[in-house]
Parts: structure tokens; C-alpha cells; sequence
């Protein structure tokens, strides 16, 4: 790349700067000059910034303040986006700054790392502009193999490992502080109605795993609570259960936390009479299956668990209430549905939105409501009969 010709040229106290125009256009090549104390000779950097010329200059500005003020950093001791989200989630995992992350946000924070760095990797995290953030963003939303709400997901780790950075002072500011990904990831999930809910309570007595979505479907519990759940949880006498633990899958592997989402999600939530009933009968032939297929997997005293008391995948899960759906002639519905079914129909019967929010573990009444309840046709027709009793009686 060859100059063209310079442009600009601007000076901060012992600081210089100067700006190129390139062969190319919304191509600037910005070099910067500034004496340090003890050197004979002044330090000589430069950098490619794309965009229009205003982006250079403001560029050029934000380095001149910043070795004006003492915080810039030489190139020497500089580092690249990849070195630098390596040593952030080293300290994210090992709780240095703050809590430390868990295992499969550990996993999916490398996966989104590793797609960063595809685009950003082998740029200098002291460097980086907004510019430089912006483009990866357009390449992002160009790319058709992932969802937006994963490219949303993307860009949440990069933004919240450049406010560490500035937070830590690696770097001045958070080049990335003020640029927003897409629009919402999805529209709000619609939940069963009452009569599509009982086709399916239906259906699941003919499942293997049909349970376990029976109890997902009359707690409002999340899928991993509900998988994570052990013997010693349920309190018979009392009907109710303790919500304190979670299954979570994590590539091949599945684990037992012994601990939930959220601290708000440990929690107290009480069993229909029926299902009760249900789980006493469950319990007495899941005693009897492990006499007929003894196995040390027994030992964790799951509630729902596999034949060979090992714990029941996620997915497996999924897959039946899938065929359950499909059998039932009802559209694709997630199994996370019958949580936000379970939702709506208890906050349209009791009309309390912080018991439905204690219910599901939320940390607020907000998340209960933004996230989980839907207005109902009946629920409709009744505003309907208020209004109506109001000025027509």
C-alpha cells in the first residue's frame, strides 16, 4: 500500500498525528508520533482505519488523548482481540473478577470466542475501533449459518469483555459501548390453550418419558430442573417440591450443578394432588426396576431416570414431546412452551403476578411479564363482559 498524500495533520502537545489518504477509497492510513521520557528518539506507530474521513480523525483524536493523558499504551506491550478474550476467560472461569462462570457458559462463551476472532482476532484490542466492530457486525448479520439470536448472543460476549478491558484499563473506552445487533432474536412464544394442553397430557400417559413432561407441564419447572430433580426433593406429606439443583448437558457429557439459574430459582413449588399420587406409584416402580436392573447409577436417586437409573438426556426429552405433538396433530411447539403455558393459565386464574413469578424462580415480576404471560381469548372475552356490564347494564 502506498501513501497517496497527507491530508491532515494535528498536534497535542509533544503529540503529532498525521492522516493519508490510500490507494483505496474509505482507506486511511493515520501515523502518530510522541516523545517519551527517557528516549531519545520519538515513538513512531500507525494504523489502517476504514470508514469515512471523519472516522480517522476521530480515531487520531482518541489516540492523541490518550498518550496526552498518560493512558496510551506502547505497541510493544499491546496485544491482540484473540490474546486478550483468551486471558478475559481465563478470569471469567476462574472467578478472578467477580463470579466465576459455569461450565456450559463456559462452553458456549469459547464457541462465540472462536467465531469473534475469525473476523477480530488478529487485530489489537488497544486499537480497535468502532469501525473495526461495526464491520464485524455487517459480516455477522451476512452470515446465514447462525440464528440472529445466536449473532446477538456474539456480540453480547464481545461487548462485555470490551467493558472489562476498559474496566481493567486495557484499553481507554468500549469501541463497541454504543452499537446494537438485529432486533429481538424472536416474537413472544404463544403457549397451548387449555384444549390443545389436555390433547397432550393425554398423549403423554403412552410415553416412556411422558412423566417427566407431565411434571414440567404442572410445576412450570425448567426442563434441567426438572431432570436434575432427586427423591429427597419431594416432600410427600407436604406436596410440594424443592427446586435446588439442575441437569445440564454439556457437549456428550451431562451433569448434575448443585445449584439453579438464578439464586431466586431456588424455590418451593407445590404438586397437584394427583400428581402426587402419580409420583408415589412412579416411586414404587422405579423401586422395583432397580432390584431388576441393579446398577450403581441408582446412587444419584434421580426421580426421573433412565431404565438403568442413569439420567435422561435433554434431547430425549425433546424428541418425545415432539412425537407427542406430531401424534396429537398440534404444531412444533418447544417443550420450554409448556413452562410458559403453565405461566399464563395460573396468572389467568389468580390474577397475581408475583405468585406466578415466585412460582417459576424469576428474579422479578418484570421477566414474569415481558417474558411468560399472554393475553388469552378468554381472558378477552371477559375485559369484554366488564366493559359491557359497565355501560350497557
Amino acid at each position: 500500500m502506498a501513501d497517496k498524500r497527507k491530508v491532515s495533520e494535528t498536534h497535542l502537545g509533544t503529540v503529532r498525528g498525521m492522516i493519508y489518504a490510500t490507494d483505496t477509497q474509505k482507506k486511511w492510513l493515520v501515523k502518530w508520533t510522541y516523545h517519551e521520557t527517557g528516549k531519545k528518539w520519538p515513538i513512531r506507530e500507525q494504523k489502517i482505519v476504514y470508514g469515512l474521513k471523519i472516522n480517522a480523525e476521530q480515531f487520531l483524536e482518541n489516540i492523541m488523548r490518550e498518550i496526552d493523558s498518560g493512558k496510551h499504551t506502547k505497541k510493544a506491550q499491546k496485544m491482540t482481540v484473540e490474546q486478550w478474550l483468551e486471558q478475559w476467560l481465563d478470569a471469567k472461569k476462574n472467578g478472578i473478577y467477580g463470579k466465576s462462570i459455569k461450565d456450559k457458559t463456559l462452553v458456549t462463551y469459547q464457541q462465540r470466542i472462536q467465531y469473534i476472532c475469525k473476523f477480530l482476532g488478529q487485530h489489537t484490542v488497544q486499537d480497535l475501533t468502532t469501525q473495526d466492530v461495526q464491520k464485524f457486525v455487517n459480516n455477522a448479520m451476512r452470515d446465514n449459518t447462525i440464528s440472529l439470536r445466536t449473532k446477538q448472543y456474539t456480540f453480547r460476549v464481545l461487548k462485555m469483555s470490551l467493558n472489562d478491558a476498559e474496566a481493567w484499563e486495557i484499553i481507554g473506552r468500549n469501541p463497541a459501548a454504543k452499537l446494537k445487533i438485529g432486533q429481538n432474536a424472536s416474537p413472544k412464544r404463544i403457549p397451548l390453550n387449555i384444549e390443545q394442553l389436555q390433547q397432550v397430557m393425554t398423549q403423554l400417559q403412552h410415553e416412556q418419558y411422558g412423566l417427566p413432561l407431565e411434571f414440567i407441564a404442572v410445576t412450570g419447572v425448567r426442563v434441567g430442573e426438572c431432570l436434575g430433580l432427586t427423591w429427597d426433593c419431594i416432600d410427600f406429606e407436604k406436596g410440594n417440591v424443592e427446586i435446588k439443583q439442575q441437569l445440564t448437558e454439556i457437549g456428550n457429557k451431562i451433569i448434575l450443578e448443585q445449584t439453579t439459574k438464578t439464586a431466586s430459582s431456588q424455590r418451593f413449588v407445590a404438586l397437584p394432588t394427583t400428581f402426587v399420587a402419580k409420583l408415589k406409584a412412579h416411586r414404587r416402580t422405579q423401586l422395583q426396576m432397580r432390584l431388576k436392573n441393579p446398577s450403581d447409577a441408582w446412587q444419584n436417586d434421580f426421580v426421573f431416570a433412565t431404565q438403568n437409573g442413569t439420567p435422561i438426556s435433554p434431547n430425549n426429552l425433546r424428541r418425545t414431546f415432539r412425537r407427542v405433538l406430531k401424534k396429537c396433530g398440534l404444531p412444533p411447539y418447544h417443550v420450554h412452551d409448556l413452562r410458559h403455558t403453565y405461566a399464563t393459565l395460573l396468572y389467568d386464574t389468580t390474577k397475581n403476578i408475583k405468585l406466578v413469578s415466585e412460582m417459576l424462580g424469576h428474579t422479578s415480576t418484570q421477566i414474569t411479564i415481558d417474558t411468560y404471560t399472554h393475553t388469552t381469548d378468554h381472558a378477552k372475552e371477559e375485559i369484554a363482559h366488564i366493559v359491557d356490564d359497565l355501560f350497557y347494564q
